[in-house]
């Protein structure tokens, strides 16, 4: 197969090229590309080539949208009603669970890792927001504006919060819960939030107990959803425990 020249105004999926880019690090030639939806992205020509990069990222949002249960669709949701939940929650029980004594070399995460290729891509895909390149950088708050913060301030902390629970956020976690581990169910969910679909690195605790570090009660978030879940507990627990309930399934199934 003979090597595909892209070149300006070439379509590619949902991107249009404006203009070569310089090349990055590596050597690789890059595009400026707008998207369908108005955005505009830089791809290298391997990503468009092997159809990594179809838009802007509006594509895998629309995918993940539609393909996964959305928790916020009250009684249509069916891990809301009891039967369901008393049927998840007696699944995942000791020798029910379907991961019960997969650890170490039984798992089927065990040893996997990204190849050179999909850590490359994640590098040049990573925004940076550091320093001078955050929207907010060196941006204050005037008198007056602190002013009228500070008088219309409503007091939501401790018994106050219709969240609280106890103090439980104060606890500390378990010495188990460490980078390593927490790199390992990173690359177990390839750095993807398992909610949205958008780059995760944050480890989330499916039943809200820190000290609770088993593989089968962590899950790779974006720093959004992660805030996001730490309202209506109840309801993201049986999601998650659901979810990852037919991920191992679906593992299964593929050998």
């Amino acid at each position: 197969m003979g090597r595909l020249v892209y070149s300006v105004d070439k379509r590619v999926d949902r991107l249009i090229i404006i203009k070569r880019e310089p090349n990055d690090k590596w050597g690789a030639s890059r595009w400026l590309c707008k998207c369908d939806c108005g955005n505009e992205v830089v791809v290298s020509s391997s990503d468009l080539h092997r159809g990594h990069t179809r838009s802007c990222g509006c594509y895998r949002k629309e995918t993940a949208k539609k393909n996964r249960c959305d928790a916020e669709k009250g009684e249509n949701n069916p891990a809301k009603r009891l039967e369901v939940r008393i049927k998840i929650s007696e699944s995942l029980m000791g020798e029910n669970n379907p991961m019960f004594g997969r650890t170490g070399e039984n798992s089927p995460w065990f040893n996997r890792k990204h190849t050179e290729e999909t850590r490359k891509i994640m590098s040049e895909n990573h925004a940076d927001f550091s320093g001078e390149n955050n929207p907010f950088y060196n941006r204050n708050h005037t008198e007056e504006t602190r002013r009228i913060i500070s008088e219309n301030h409503i007091d939501f902390n401790g018994g106050n919060n219709p969240n609280w629970q106890g103090g439980i956020s104060f606890e500390p976690y378990s010495p188990e819960f460490n980078e390593k581990l927490k790199n390992k169910i990173r690359e177990r969910d390839n750095y993807t939030c398992q909610l949205c679909g958008e780059y995760g690195r944050d480890v989330h605790h499916i039943d809200y107990n820190k000290k609770n570090c088993s593989p089968d009660n962590l899950i790779t978030l974006c720093n959004r959803d992660n805030a996001k879940v730490n309202f209506n507990r109840s309801q993201w627990e049986i999601y998650f425990r659901l979810y990852l309930m037919l991920m191992k399934s679906e593992v299964n199934n593929h050998g």
